[in-house]
């Protein structure tokens, strides 16, 4: 649609105080009094992208319901609610980062102004880690995103809160049970949060996307828990957790939970530190012997 503004010579969109407004205020409505949106951008982030955006996000009424707020605007042709336009609106945000990684490389070329995206996703990530404008660490390093939990349902656990020590590590990789959106966890884990999660459980993740199915992985790191006698352990076995399961005071640690490098690139999401693992000591000790030495090499080096 920008596109085609562009080639006929009309203006960029130019909504005033009270238009900008009206879109706050719909999606709000929109998300509590219709249905759930699937993510719900905040005041901040609506009011950017109406400001930036260089064309209007229109459309017909689609509820009985009216607007709670700023009615009867002169170029708003109606009162009620339209959900295509909280829709819209509400994946433009969410997709942010997938649609600026395209534009951002030929958007230029066919005379599309764009660069607002880049600033959007300063004031997004800014938002979901809760930190104030003026806070300069919010530029640096991986913020927490709450956006997970945001809306979180009665009765459903939260099993880590955004980067907190002690809870999933991520893992790079995939197994002949992974793959797109579908993670992999140790079965030893499913064990010891006394099997809430089983194979194709839906878990709400902090990154890289919004949701993952679960599967079991035992060839990545289990979890360590701390035993009523104080002891601590480190269960590899499914069957010795489900032996202690009983006897556990405390989960340490959750133990890895394995994603794809696709999952991540097919996101546009930066990618995440990850722990140390063996593959990262293999490459340094094929680094230490010299290039080509592989597994091979290293076993007979080693002995």
């Amino acid at each position: 649609t920008d596109y085609v503004r562009v080639k006929m010579g009309y203006m960029p969109y130019d909504p005033d105080d009270a238009e900008v407004n009206r879109y706050v205020t719909e999606l709000a409505d929109y998300d509590e009094r219709v249905t759930n949106l699937q993510y719900r951008p905040s005041p901040e982030e609506i009011g950017f992208l109406v400001r930036h955006i260089p064309v209007e996000v229109t459309g017909d009424p689609t509820e009985r319901i009216e607007v709670s707020n700023y009615k009867d605007l002169p170029r708003v042709e109606t009162n009620r609610i339209r959900g295509g336009v909280c829709l819209v609106m509400s994946m433009l945000a969410l997709k942010a980062p997938k649609l600026w990684r395209p534009l951002s490389k030929w958007g230029n070329d066919f005379g599309l102004e764009w660069g607002f995206m880049e600033r959007f996703l300063e004031i997004q990530k800014m938002k979901k880690s809760k930190k104030k404008p003026d806070d300069a660490a919010h530029k640096k390093g991986i913020s927490p995103d709450f956006t997970y939990i945001t809306d979180l349902v009665a009765g459903r656990p939260v099993l880590t809160y955004p980067l907190r020590h002690g809870g999933f590590r991520l893992r790079y990789g995939r197994a002949r049970t992974t793959g797109y959106s579908a993670a992999g966890i140790h079965p030893s884990t499913m064990v010891v949060l006394d099997k809430y999660i089983a194979i194709g459980t839906q878990l709400k993740t902090e990154r890289p996307g919004k949701a993952a199915a679960v599967t079991s992985v035992d060839s990545i790191e289990p979890p360590i828990v701390k035993l009523d006698d104080g002891s601590v352990l480190r269960l590899e076995n499914p069957a010795e957790a489900r032996q202690l399961a009983k006897q556990i005071a405390e989960i340490i640690y959750l133990g890895d939970i394995l994603f794809s490098y696709g999952d991540f690139f097919d996101r546009s999401h930066v990618l995440v530190p990850a722990g140390y693992c063996e593959e990262w000591y293999l490459r340094e000790v094929e680094a230490a012997l010299g290039k080509g030495a592989g597994k091979e090499g290293l076993a007979t080096r080693t002995g």
